[in-house]
């Protein structure tokens, strides 16, 4: 029981390394399950982990939003969010209200995550919370892709991107830059130029677990649909560069 807060802390390290391409991601996220189970089945443990059991909890969250296990995503962060506001940690809280806003968005529940995202941007607009990073920025993306998605053929032009607050995404948040990267096409887009659309779904990218070839399936088939979008797109001859925009959902 003494140790479980350290086996914690250390599965997390393993899960922003595994994120981050240092290590495999199955196997970190299999030892954070493993060492999360063990704590919650011994009630010291559990006590004296308590305030860092919401952590690892959301970080497998977060590694199952990454490799597409989106019902399994959900339940963890709905583990994370209960415990989180059990030991008041609001800040926390709120974070993994906008990861699981994601992970709605992902399995096609955009209304719900449209929900999630704004009740985290009221959480995490109250004067007391504090070091809440890049989460309003990851509600706000949420926001954007939420309200485009529906179909495809009433949208009409975007004059201007939603508000965003605070920097974009952690390195180590794959899925959100993932998404960013798919917003950019789509602003491209709704400002008429497919051509820098196609260019910023094809840019290069650093680190590994981005490059299309590495991507797990749930999102490479995302990125094709984007393509797919943009190349129906050129081929229409109704569309003159913000006449109909047409948010593909996925």
């Amino acid at each position: 029981p003494r140790d479980a807060a350290r086996a914690a802390q250390v599965a997390c390290v393993r899960l922003w390394r595994a994120r981050v391409g240092l290590e495999p991601i199955y196997a970190a996220l299999g030892n954070a399950q493993r060492v999360v189970a063990a704590i919650r089945n011994n009630p010291q443990a559990a006590e004296t982990a308590a305030s860092v059991l919401p952590v690892v909890v959301m970080e497998i969250g977060v590694a199952q939003n990454w490799i597409g296990e989106l019902s399994e995503a959900e339940a963890s962060f709905t583990t994370a969010l209960s415990l989180a506001r059990v030991q008041g940690l609001s800040a926390l809280a709120a974070s993994c209200l906008t990861h699981l806003a994601f992970t709605q968005y992902m399995a096609g529940r955009e209304r719900a995550a449209v929900e999630l995202a704004t009740e985290a941007l009221s959480v995490l607009g109250r004067s007391e919370i504090r070091r809440v990073d890049f989460a309003p920025s990851r509600a706000s993306l949420v926001l954007f892709l939420g309200t485009l998605a529906g179909s495809p053929w009433s949208v009409e032009p975007i004059a201007e991107p939603l508000p965003e607050t605070g920097s974009r995404a952690h390195r180590g948040d794959l899925t959100t830059r993932f998404w960013h990267r798919i917003r950019d096409a789509r602003l491209a887009m709704a400002a008429g130029s497919l051509a820098d659309a196609q260019r910023i779904l094809e840019r290069p990218v650093d680190d590994a677990p981005l490059q299309a070839e590495q991507l797990p399936d749930h999102l490479r088939v995302a990125i094709l649909l984007e393509h797919a979008f943009v190349a129906a797109l050129s081929a229409d001859p109704d569309w003159g560069g913000g006449g109909r925009y047409c948010a593909a959902s996925t």
